[in-house]
């Protein structure tokens, strides 16, 4: 059996799990179930990545037996849980909850800061984000609450604070602020802290230019390779002590990429910033 049908099955319990407590994002096209995205009931925003999204995410890490996980941003813990149940060691999840408190995906550093603040007093009264909460009930009835660890926070500000003496990063996923220079300080923030086999995973890759400027920063620091993957929002690859062409192969699974005469469409589709 391959690792994406082991990751299909073994992530099946997170799948099921979103039935029950989250809202499926209504696209005007879809190529099957695995191709929605998740929301919190009634709140447009957040929204998480795809299901197919979260499989190739599950499918790369275990792949490659990574262990200690990091990302920007929780939301309502998705896509958390499709690293965490992969991973071998510990999820550092980071958030500050503007865009559950905003409902929107347009707003400001300094709006971050505030809402930083903000969520901080929250949560030491005992009053947490939905979004946090729903994190840690999936995470734990998928089984990996042990090895999670949600901290209310802002990137890059409070990256070092999340990580114990000498602990390593093998997996970041990067889907915090898309705006401005904001993706390349929060993948500037983990850089220092990668193993020497790493991957970091940038999401909303298609089309977004300050996402493209982080995915470029990080592949000439870390001097790896890249790999971009044709999905709903777009995934795209950075790689540090492993070969690109070790993870191109999972491309073959994904919706998209089964249609070779749409793929000149989607590819050109990405670079207008049209999705697809």
């Amino acid at each position: 059996m391959h690792i994406w049908e082991q990751s299909v099955k073994e992530t099946q319990i997170l799948r099921d799990c979103a039935e029950k407590n989250l809202s499926r994002k209504n696209y005007s096209y879809c190529y099957g179930e695995l191709d929605d995205s998740r929301t919190i009931p009634n709140q447009p925003y957040p929204v998480s990545l795809t299901e197919e999204e979260g499989i190739l995410l599950h499918a790369l890490i275990k792949q490659f037996g990574l262990s200690n996980g990091y990302e920007i941003a929780t939301a309502f813990g998705y896509s958390s849980s499709y690293i965490g149940l992969a991973l071998t060691g510990q999820l550092y999840s980071l958030d500050c909850y503007v865009e559950e408190s905003e409902g929107q995906m347009d707003y400001s550093f300094q709006r971050m800061v505030m809402e930083t603040e903000k969520s901080r007093a929250r949560v030491a009264a005992g009053d947490y984000p939905k979004g946090l909460s729903i994190a840690r009930a999936m995470a734990a009835a998928t089984g990996w609450i042990d090895r999670s660890s949600f901290v209310v926070g802002l990137s890059p500000n409070h990256v070092a604070e999340l990580f114990p003496m000498g602990v390593k990063i093998d997996f970041a996923f990067i889907d915090g602020g898309h705006f401005d220079d904001q993706p390349t300080k929060d993948v500037a923030a983990i850089i220092p802290f990668l193993s020497e086999k790493a991957i970091v995973a940038f999401h909303d890759s298609r089309g977004n230019p300050s996402v493209a400027n982080a995915i470029e920063h990080c592949r000439t620091v870390v001097g790896g390779g890249l790999v971009d993957f044709y999905t709903r929002h777009g995934i795209s690859i950075v790689t540090k002590g492993i070969r690109s062409d070790e993870i191109e192969g999972f491309s073959r699974f994904l919706f998209r990429e089964k249609m070779p005469l749409k793929r000149l469409y989607f590819g050109i589709a990405g670079k207008l910033g049209i999705k697809a």
